[in-house]
């Protein structure tokens, strides 16, 4: 699947209701993944839902997702034929090439630190990586001291871009969440 058969669909309504009528749609048209939201927890369980739908962000009464493009002509009949039922819209559509975040982290832990960039060595197939230089600093002098002194004997930290298809990126986002040493940026799109 290439990048360009992804889209961008801004949906309006009531945020409740847009859930409850893209899970029940799914499932009604036997489409397999989970529909997780951003603010559903999901760990662990994204999977197929990546390739279907995901919310890149919310702001009151609209939602903005990624959706393969076949799915969003899908959503789009199925809006239409029930527009009477569900008063919800599609504001907005746009192909989407890639998706990309910024990260960064920061630890005094040697272990974690080398985790961490052999983790980002090795990135999946088909992302990018963007100024990313980890920047430590030994200080052996400092060997021994408590975790909360002034100084460290060991420190790294980075930041960089993560961008790719839309699929792998949010799958690795996902990922990425739930390490408390990473700091995420929003998903965006381009």
């Amino acid at each position: 699947m290439t990048n360009s058969s992804y889209v961008e669909v801004v949906l309006e309504g009531s945020v409740e209701l847009i859930k409850g009528f893209v899970v029940g749609f799914l499932e009604g048209r036997g489409i397999q993944g989970k529909a997780v939201f951003e603010e559903d927890d999901g760990a662990g369980e994204e999977g197929a839902l990546a390739q279907l739908l995901r919310l890149v962000s919310l702001k009151e009464d609209r939602i903005r997702v990624v959706v393969r493009k076949e799915i969003h002509d899908l959503l789009e009949d199925a809006l239409q034929r029930r527009k009477r039922d569900v008063p919800a819209r599609i504001v907005s559509v746009r192909d989407v090439r890639e998706v990309s975040f910024d990260f960064r982290y920061h630890t005094y832990s040697r272990q974690a630190g080398e985790e961490l960039k052999e983790f980002f060595r090795h990135l999946p197939e088909g992302l990018q990586l963007e100024g990313y230089q980890p920047r430590e600093v030994l200080n052996p002098d400092a060997k021994g001291v408590e975790a909360y002194a002034p100084e460290h004997d060991y420190e790294v930290e980075a930041e960089g871009k993560i961008r790719g298809e839309p699929v792998k990126v949010v799958e690795l986002y996902d990922r990425l969440k739930h390490v408390e040493l990473i700091e995420l940026g929003e998903i965006r799109t381009a």
